[in-house]
């Protein structure tokens, strides 16, 4: 690309003809595997300011422009019931997801640092265990990147009635809550199914959000320790990473989505699921045991890294004992933001 007496204004951020800013700076990071080209501000940043959505091992200066909202961009599929994931998920993630396919192993990230697991205990005693896994591919034909997400709300009690009445917090995205409407009525019909099914197992069903439109499956399950179980599982399509307009991005974070038009994208949603589970890890069935496995008989608590009262994570497939900080060790609890504390005290605080 040449540079010359008329092509250097046009390479301003308030450049008149927009375009060739992000073209010349695009062109110019496939030369820079330690940068990026930023869709939100227009500049080349150091790949390492950028944290994983996990909690840990997040950089010392993150970047103003990565910190959309205090949830991440795909926070509604991430708050599965009463509570909020700490896993912070922004386009960003996409795109150093999709460089590193695209361009090779020195560029981006890998799709295992996008693995996360958090387990929740709410109310004293456990009454309800809530558990989030999320497990990302890079799904081929068009190349995009898929999430599989499952949430689990062990609800203690093997009563239907009961049992609906616990799982009124259940949350599958910001149109399907299950104190409201057509939520309510499908964790009702699957309590249902569950009180007169047969020992035959029965065919999946799964559901679809309109709106959003991705794929999930809904499904009652008996554990051994923890009574019924409602289990969500979702696929989300996040697109190809190569701008944050891309519509299978906008379809799941535009504030306001105008629903889909019919069986196009009916078909669309379907395959996206279909693709996601022809990768390895990613079968609904897989993700289903392993996640069972770690719920049964609280084999989080000792399996997974404690980070604060009631939760335990599990980032990257591997347990993380401390976030270091300039000599000092983060925690982040609720909403109360961040507390900052010596290194011994926090490892107190982080015994079980």
């Amino acid at each position: 690309m040449l540079i010359g007496p008329t092509y250097w204004p046009h390479l301003r951020t308030n450049a008149v003809i927009p375009g060739h800013r992000e073209q010349f700076l695009g062109t110019l990071a496939r030369d820079l595997p330690s940068r990026f080209y930023c869709h939100s501000c227009s500049r080349l940043h150091p790949r390492d300011r950028i944290g994983p959505p996990g909690p840990f091992n997040q950089p010392s200066k993150p970047l103003r422009c990565a910190i959309t909202n205090s949830g991440g961009e795909l926070w509604p599929y991430m708050h599965w019931y009463g509570g909020f994931s700490r896993y912070k998920f922004n386009f960003h993630h996409v795109q150093l997801v999709m460089l590193r396919h695209y361009l090779g192993p020195s560029y981006g990230i890998s799709t295992d640092e996008l693995s996360f697991m958090q387990v929740s205990e709410s109310e004293p005693r456990g009454r309800i265990t809530t558990l989030l896994s999320v497990e990302a591919r890079v799904c081929r034909e068009p190349a995009r990147l898929c999430l599989c997400l499952q949430t689990w709300a062990a609800l203690h009690t093997r009563l239907p009635n009961l049992a609906l009445e616990r799982s009124k917090s259940v949350w599958v995205c910001h149109h399907l809550i299950a104190d409201e409407g057509e939520m309510f009525h499908l964790i009702e019909s699957s309590l249902d199914e569950y009180r007169i099914r047969s020992a035959s197992p029965r065919e999946p069903k799964y559901h679809r959000c309109r709106r959003c439109r991705f794929v999930f499956l809904l499904e009652v399950l008996e554990t051994v320790s923890d009574g019924l179980a409602i289990v969500i599982t979702k696929w989300l399509d996040l697109g190809s990473g190569l701008t944050p307009t891309d519509p299978k991005w906008q379809n799941l974070t535009s504030a306001f989505q105008n629903g889909d038009n019919g069986n196009g994208q009916a078909r669309e949603a379907e395959k996206s699921k279909s693709d996601c589970e022809k990768e390895e890890g990613m079968m609904q069935q897989a993700v289903t045991l392993r996640d069972v496995s770690y719920v049964c008989d609280q084999r989080y608590r000792y399996t997974m890294s404690k980070w604060c009262c009631g939760e335990w994570t599990l980032q990257a497939g591997q347990r993380m004992q401390l976030l270091s900080l300039v000599g000092y060790n983060v925690a982040f609890s609720g909403l109360a933001g961040f507390y900052i504390m010596r290194s011994d005290r926090l490892a107190e605080f982080l015994q079980y």
